[in-house]
């Protein structure tokens, strides 16, 4: 999916917020969710699409609220999660100041990675993680630890 086809969803202006449990160690912040009008056609070949294109924390936002969390679909928002915060490490800063719907996919999905994807995870959270995310990052940890076990 082109950037601009990211901007036209986001930017739409059908983002709602409806009150949500705070990620563990995250203050309360609206939930944002995507007006399903926001969602492209919601066949398997263009959800699938939505959920392979994603590579920031709002494109991700999208593709979750998009797509069902089961079967294929968590198994590839799985590889989503897990290709943001491996691509984009910087976005750690980021991740803190989004909204607890997109924490708590990020931190679910952690659930589903692979031994070799949480220790490449373990060493971003715990040796390159920003004074500002340092609460999300410590919310990664214990989502790592929980999968190992």
């Amino acid at each position: 999916m082109s950037g601009h086809a990211w901007a036209a969803l986001l930017g739409a202006g059908v983002l709602a917020c409806a009150p949500a449990a705070p990620a563990p160690s995250q203050p309360l912040r609206p939930f944002v969710t995507v007006d399903s009008s926001a969602c492209p056609n919601t066949d398997m070949q263009t959800t699938f699409e939505l959920i392979e294109s994603a590579r920031t924390w709002p494109e991700l936002r999208l593709a979750g609220a998009c797509s069902p969390d089961d079967g294929i679909y968590a198994e590839l928002l799985n590889a989503a999660v897990v290709r943001v915060l491996t691509q984009r490490p910087d976005s750690l800063s980021e991740l803190a100041s989004e909204d607890v719907g997109v924490v708590g996919l990020v931190l679910g999905h952690l659930q589903l990675a692979s031994r070799d994807e949480i220790a490449v995870i373990r060493e971003l959270a715990t040796r390159r993680c920003p004074s500002d995310a340092a609460a999300i990052c410590a919310d990664i940890l214990a989502a790592l630890a929980r999968a190992l076990e």
